[in-house]
């Protein structure tokens, strides 16, 4: 048997193994239409006990130290584990501190004089002059200051910080030290696998194999993880990169689609986010590295597994994403399948309007992931199936005027959506949005069929006044299309599948639910 690590965890695998024969024996979630990145070491360059470098994994990300060859190394060597897990202590505009820990066993005093510090210093403080509460004090800025450091040579002095110092200003009461760790100085390799080549690699003593990236979701965007979430679902949990730089990977899926300002704070390796404004607005960025601030990113969550796949993937690949919590929009289920679903992580499913296991459910309250999460608790609306009126879309052929329909049926984060009826005549129905939604002002000619048939939904284009408006035919007609106008001034949308019966019995002014099938 040969031990490798997948997706974070230990497995011991069957000598020969291929990647994906690993895989499937771990029984680990991959995609073959996915990428999977392995990283093998080959030579060690320096013992983790002669490094005087180390990690500090925060909450806010990861600060990087080195510590000085002073009378307090051998201090620090001891004691750095016993910082994991603690949280800020104290605040001041010049510091931030983590503590307090007792350190009367070193024997060492407090200085009660003003020491000149400089910016980035890391040193030990003894608050109330006493070595039972001292503290790791990080330097954000120049000044003199009163700590109570130890008295030694270098004032309590022992380090600086090397990497991340943006991050000690957004340190705040609430946060602390998730590890802290030597930096290990390694010949590390890494290497992008697509199907063909995992079915074929064999493992290595060591390797380690990521098939996901896992995204633990922030409370503090609910309406940004939605946003990304949709995108997520109706891909299967896969994105798909669209751009890509050295500093981040980028998906357009919902590109041009407003969301709301909130959570814009750092944005660290790992980081994911959504665009509020700009020409790219709506799009997902995930980075491979630390970046500075900016206020027109929504900080939506972090990836804690497999950011090895962001920093390796590039144009073109996918990624295979699990989240942290699950997705519980529940719209477009019937209410005996989310209430299935939401008992297995103890949520409580309250039924509104039609009450049957069969309802399909077209609203939910609270209307967001994190907010249902947070409340422990939902209300759906349902709707007798009966009364919805199933379409497909065609996003190949007429990708613009899908996506002015689904901006106008408010479609774009979930399958159902909804339209008022605007006028009947014996060949098409046209519609109305209820959504106040913007939508494409003006949608440019796309693919229009010689023939249109009953049940086909299209919209009218630039080349008339009315553009946007949408409507769906009912008769067949090879010279005008679904809402009236001749076929090259008609694009095509998609098709009803299930409820043109319905439809034609409904009156100008009737609300009509619509259901996305895929």
């Amino acid at each position: 048997m040969i031990p490798i690590v997948i997706n974070g965890i230990e497995f011991q695998a069957k000598e020969g193994s291929t990647v994906l024969e690993a895989l499937k024996e771990a029984n680990m979630p991959f995609d073959k239409r996915c990428v999977v990145v392995i990283t093998w070491e080959e030579e060690e360059i320096e013992e983790i006990e002669e490094t005087q470098e180390f990690e500090i994994e925060t909450t806010k990300g990861l600060i990087e130290i080195r510590i000085d060859d002073n009378e307090l190394l051998p201090v620090w060597m001891q004691i750095y584990k016993n910082f994991k897990n603690q949280s800020v202590g104290w605040l001041a505009r010049p510091i931030v501190t983590f503590g307090p820990m007792d350190l009367r066993n070193f024997k060492l005093n407090a200085l009660r004089t003003s020491i000149k510090y400089k910016k980035r210093d890391l040193f030990l403080s003894f608050g109330g002059f006493d070595s039972e509460n001292a503290h790791l004090c990080f330097c954000k800025q120049n000044h003199d200051g009163v700590y109570g450091a130890p008295e030694t040579k270098s004032k309590g002095i022992f380090g600086r910080v090397i990497r991340g110092e943006y991050l000690l200003p957004s340190l705040g009461r609430t946060d602390s030290i998730i590890d802290i760790r030597p930096t290990k100085w390694s010949k590390e390799f890494s290497t992008i696998l697509y199907f063909e080549d995992f079915l074929e690699k064999k493992i290595t003593k060591n390797m380690k194999i990521n098939s996901y990236i896992e995204v633990k979701l922030s409370e503090n965007a609910p309406q940004s993880v939605d946003h990304f979430l949709s995108i997520v679902k109706n891909n299967n949990n896969i994105l798909s990169i669209d751009f890509s730089t050295s500093m981040y990977l980028q998906n357009n899926d919902l590109v041009g689609i407003k969301v709301e300002k909130e959570n814009t704070v750092f944005r660290v390796k790992g980081a994911i986010t959504v665009r509020n404004s700009g020409h790219e607005v709506g799009s997902i960025y995930l980075y491979k590295q630390d970046t500075s601030f900016t206020a027109s990113h929504n900080v939506i969550g972090r990836v804690t597994k497999g950011v090895d796949l962001i920093t390796h993937a590039g144009l073109e690949d996918r990624i295979l994403i699990r989240t942290i919590p699950d997705n519980l929009r529940i719209i477009q289920m019937t209410n005996k399948k989310a209430e299935e679903y939401l008992a297995r992580r103890n949520i409580i499913l309250i039924r509104n309007g039609y009450k049957g296991d069969d309802a399909i459910i077209i609203e939910q309250n609270p209307q967001y992931t994190m907010m249902v999460w947070k409340q422990k608790s939902v209300e759906s609306l349902g709707l007798d199936p009966d009364l919805l009126i199933k379409i497909k879309i065609d996003d190949e052929r007429s990708p613009r005027s899908a996506k002015h329909f689904r901006t106008a049926a408010d479609m774009i984060h979930t399958p159902i959506g909804r339209l008022q009826i605007l006028e009947i005549t014996e060949n098409m129905i046209l519609f109305a949005p209820l959504s106040r939604k913007r939508t494409i002002r003006t949608v440019p000619r796309e693919y229009s069929p010689d023939i249109y048939k009953p049940g086909d939904i299209g919209l009218t284009n630039a080349i008339r006044r009315l553009t946007g408006l949408i409507g769906i035919r009912l008769d067949e007609s090879n010279e005008y299309g679904a809402t009236g106008e001749v076929l090259e001034a008609t694009n095509y949308i998609g098709n009803v599948e299930e409820g043109l019966d319905f439809l034609k019995k409904l009156d100008i002014g009737d609300i009509i639910w619509i259901m996305e099938l895929k």
